[in-house]
């Protein structure tokens, strides 16, 4: 079906042409099978069609028509009750979007600057009706006039914008935004997003391949930073992967159901396609992430407290809070974030891409390991944040600094892109332990003016000499402990 600027409807003739999709923006999950509203049928729904698997047989010796018969006389059997169970739903949702398409207020025209294809998508969804992070009560849907859904990731266009991120509290921007930011800066990328975040092992990091598991299909990693105990990636279950990142993994097990087997590279060298065993392997792991996400989503609907702790989202003046919806966790993976791209590496390869395949993963999980066991993101020069220290060459994030104790031993300090990270037994004594979160009197605006002896006075980004326990690399570019001093 295709609706013209008239508003004239067409219908297709011809067959379907193949569509390649770049990205999935999941806006509302809905709650079929979760046993919400009529548990008893969606139980004997899936009975049925575990029973119906198990009765249908493929016989090499029959008719490709009489197996094709028997497949469809099975998937009419389970009709009857799905139409049942999603009837209405498919009712409501495609009124409200047939209603939005004939209103007049809705632009079907297409414009690079007035219209694109995100916000003809926004005019179709109504804020009061979706807006709400947690769907309606079943029991609420005919008093409200609501749809039916449990989680909403709608947000208003106020939204759209690059997260400026200065402490662990803050919600840094998701894969799927960052995605979207380049589109929305006239940025064209060929890449789908599941190629994009696999660029990121394959070429700017020079791996070559992913390191972890599920990172074939959900291309992160899901250490957290800033939390000592929540363990690393590789560790984890696929539970733990995917909701790292709920809106995103949404998306991209969306995007996964629409790609075809050619999409992916085999796991056997020289093979030229995946087999079937891996295809299959494919697909159930993408459906169970679904599963993992939507248990979750499910138990969080049916959370009072959860219920009453989000409730003020939707109705919040201020557009921009509804970007909350979409955040994940802060991302322990070095250079992930868009914020972090280009500044104080090299942009397009990774400083560790020339080393051996060994150094490359050693490297990298020393970088990550030292952001999981920072306490919070440290503040350097005014506009900086995560430790990158500004221009200095010292020990908040240039060359990588060693601040002293009290025994004198020396001490990785808050930068963590150092050539000398100082004692690597030591790194969860980072100069940001030393601060009590109060800056000395007339640094109360601008936190550039530093530290001393693990307090504030000259500077995060100083070299501390651990030898004699306090000899500071100054502005002047001093000789530090663990590296050289700021500028």
């Amino acid at each position: 079906m295709a609706l013209s600027h008239k508003r004239l409807l067409y219908k297709r003739v011809s067959n379907k042409p193949p569509r390649r999709v770049k990205a999935f923006l999941k806006q509302i999950v809905g709650d079929p099978f979760q046993y919400l509203s009529q548990p008893t049928l969606e139980r004997e729904l899936i009975q049925g069609l575990i029973t119906a698997s198990e009765r249908y047989k493929e016989d090499p010796r029959q008719a490709i028509d009489l197996q094709k018969q028997s497949l469809e006389k099975e998937v009419l059997a389970l009709e009857s009750g799905l139409i049942k169970l999603l009837g209405e739903r498919v009712v409501s949702i495609t009124s409200h979007l047939a209603d939005r398409l004939i209103d007049s207020d809705t632009k079907l025209m297409w414009s690079l600057t007035a219209n694109n294809c995100q916000n003809f998508c926004d005019s179709l969804l109504q804020w009061d009706k979706v807006g709400s992070f947690l769907g309606p009560l079943p029991s609420n849907l005919t008093t409200i006039n609501g749809l039916p859904y449990m989680m909403s990731f709608v947000t208003r266009p106020g939204s759209y914008l690059r997260e400026k991120v200065v402490s662990k509290f803050d919600v840094p921007n998701g894969l799927t935004e960052e995605y979207l930011l380049k589109f929305r800066q006239g940025r064209h990328d060929d890449s789908d997003l599941v190629d994009t975040l696999q660029e990121y092992w394959h070429d700017w990091g020079g791996f070559g391949r992913t390191l972890y598991r599920y990172q074939n299909l959900f291309p992160w990693d899901c250490t957290v930073a800033y939390s000592k105990t929540a363990g690393t990636c590789n560790s984890c279950s696929l539970s733990n992967h995917v909701l790292s990142f709920p809106f995103d993994s949404y998306g991209t097990i969306m995007l996964h159901l629409a790609r075809q087997k050619s999409f992916y590279p085999p796991e056997i060298a020289g093979a030229r396609s995946l087999s079937n065993e891996e295809w299959m392997r494919n697909r159930l792991t993408v459906l169970l992430a679904q599963d993992s996400l939507l248990a979750a989503t499910s138990a969080m609907y049916r959370s009072k407290l959860l219920r009453t702790a989000t409730d003020w989202l939707h109705s919040y003046p201020q557009e921009r809070v509804d970007r909350l919806k979409l955040g994940g966790i802060h991302r322990a993976q070095p250079f992930s974030h868009e914020f972090e791209k280009g500044r104080y590496h090299e942009y397009m390869l990774a400083d560790w891409a020339l080393l051996v395949k060994e150094q490359q993963i050693e490297r990298y999980e020393y970088l990550r390991d030292r952001r999981v066991l920072l306490s919070d993101i440290v503040l350097t020069r005014s506009g900086d944040e995560d430790g990158d220290g500004g221009d200095g060459d010292g020990g908040g994030g240039g060359d990588g600094g060693g601040a002293a104790n009290d025994d004198g031993d020396n001490i990785g300090c808050a930068g963590w892109m150092g050539d000398d990270l100082g004692d690597a037994n030591s790194l969860d004594y980072g100069i940001e332990d030393g601060w009590d979160g109060d800056y000395p009197d007339g640094y109360e605006d601008d936190p550039s003016d530093a530290i001393d002896g693990g307090g504030l006075t000259s500077g995060l980004d100083v070299g501390v000499d651990a030898d004699d326990g306090g000899d500071v690399g100054g502005d002047d570019g001093g000789d530090g402990g663990g590296g050289d001093g700021g500028d």
